[in-house]
């Protein structure tokens, strides 16, 4: 399968974009341009390891990033930068696998939803797509993670912010062919506590306040024959863990054993078991996307919460069952969530 470096997207805050053809060189292509007062030099090394043949291919991808002010705009900007890596144009249809976010999703022609995931919020930052028609799979891995971070200057509303952080995030979708994207800072467009109430995407900018900026994101692309999507995604995600322990990065170690978790685990699944009379019985998992105080609304003094409802395992007794005692079932456990939330607080 093979794999076209696209163009460098550069975006402000403000709204100014610019698209920017590589340059080929000896070491790589390169993008130079200037925007918001400052000159940005851009270099994607690609280096094929020496093990890479017809059926497997394996690329390691340095892109580094150097930005130096040439003049002072006088105005708060911020900066992001997004890099395409196409795929398989002789592909249509691809099945998408990303660690704890996306299993079964399909990206074609048909459906070229565009979809993006900030780093922080995967247990591995890396994406697959599964061709099922030639058992082939392809995957994209940051293989080093985002270690600096501050705090993000968001006002409430917002969903273009400055943001000082290493943070990416990785997305797919369907153009002339199957492509990933490589934000960085992240862009944010899947439920989670990024978005507001109203789940409008969120896009992070970094903010150009220093004399130079440097950064180097690491990513790591292969090919490879694979039976099943199943197959392709474990080894894949061991293979990753194994390139980062190799690399010295460390886990965090959880306040309490394995055995300890086992437990807790099987005591939360026993507190959302319910039964509603001889209708049947159920799981029922509700968990608070966003409680509390929200960091978003710094000024609104106003209690902001999302709810995340999901019907785990059911058990009828009867063919038509009462929809309004689920409604009941789940309001109470609602007003439950927040009188501990409330109690808690």
């Amino acid at each position: 399968m093979q794999m076209k470096l696209g163009k460098l997207l550069a975006e402000t805050k403000t709204g100014e974009k610019r698209q920017i053809e590589p340059e080929k060189d000896g070491r790589g292509q390169k993008y130079e341009f200037e925007l918001a007062g400052y000159h940005f030099f851009v270099r994607d090394m690609v280096k094929k390891t020496e093990e890479s043949d017809k059926e497997n291919q394996e690329y390691f991808i340095t892109r580094r990033i150097v930005g130096k002010r040439k003049e002072a705009s006088g105005k708060k900007e911020g900066i992001a930068l997004s890099m395409y890596l196409e795929f398989g144009e002789e592909t249509d249809i691809f099945r998408v696998g990303i660690p704890s976010a996306v299993y079964g999703a399909y990206v074609s022609r048909e459906e070229s939803t565009y979809h993006s995931f900030m780093e922080d919020r995967l247990t591995g930052v890396m994406l697959l797509l599964f061709d099922e028609d030639h058992k082939k799979s392809t995957v994209v891995q940051k293989m080093n993670p985002a270690k600096y971070i501050e705090k993000e200057e968001r006002k409430r509303g917002e969903g273009r912010y400055l943001h000082k952080t290493e943070t990416t995030s990785i997305g797919y979708g369907f153009g002339e062919a199957a492509y990933v994207k490589l934000c960085w800072p992240y862009e944010e467009r899947e439920k989670s506590v990024a978005l507001d109430s109203m789940e409008t995407p969120a896009q992070a900018f970094y903010p150009l306040e220093e004399e130079q900026i440097e950064l180097v994101l690491e990513y790591r692309v292969a090919h490879k024959e694979c039976k099943t999507f199943t197959d392709g995604l474990y080894q894949e995600y061991q293979e990753l863990s194994r390139r980062l322990v190799k690399r010295g990065e460390k886990t965090v170690r959880l306040p309490f054993s394995r055995e300890e978790g086992i437990q807790l685990r099987r005591k939360c699944v026993g507190r959302t078991y319910r039964e509603f009379g001889p209708d049947g019985a159920g799981f029922f998992s509700i968990s608070t996307l966003n409680m509390g105080m929200s960091r978003n609304l710094p000024d609104s003094g106003r209690l902001s919460t999302r709810f995340h409802i999901r019907l785990t395992r059911i058990f009828w007794n009867t063919d038509l069952p009462d929809v309004s005692l689920i409604l009941r079932l789940i309001w109470q456990c609602i007003v439950r969530t927040i009188s501990g939330k409330l109690r808690g607080s």
